[in-house]
């Protein structure tokens, strides 16, 4: 799994949000089918150095108690991408960024990052 932050620098307070894009790529010679609870297909958290989650993309968004699944065949890629307020960041204090694909553990990735004036 693979996930880019744009922008890549992010300067407070004109970056109101970072888009967040995960893709996942079926390396593997057998199709992968993904389960889901709900509607939801990824969720990004922004924590503090602290490791105190200080904002959520599901926050914003409508969520469906209805199941589906996802089958990535081999070689395909799923690509999904989600917006995440930079509301609560201050300039200068480091931030992680973690995605993930809420019930699969090994579907997650994170990155630092670190608000500018």
């Amino acid at each position: 799994m693979s996930m880019t932050v744009e922008p890549s620098v992010v300067k407070l307070p004109d970056a109101r949000a970072v888009r967040v894009t995960v893709q996942v790529v079926n390396k593997g010679k057998q199709a992968m089918q993904l389960e889901f609870p709900s509607s939801q297909r990824i969720e990004v958290l922004v924590k503090n150095e602290a490791g105190k989650v200080i904002s959520r993309s599901s926050d914003d968004q409508r969520l469906d108690k209805e199941q589906g699944f996802l089958v990535i065949n081999p070689e395909e890629r799923l690509e999904y991408t989600a917006i995440v307020a930079t509301r609560d960041m201050t300039a200068g204090q480091a931030y992680i960024i973690e995605a993930f694909f809420p019930g699969f553990d090994e579907l997650r990735a994170s990155r630092a990052v670190m608000p500018t004036k």
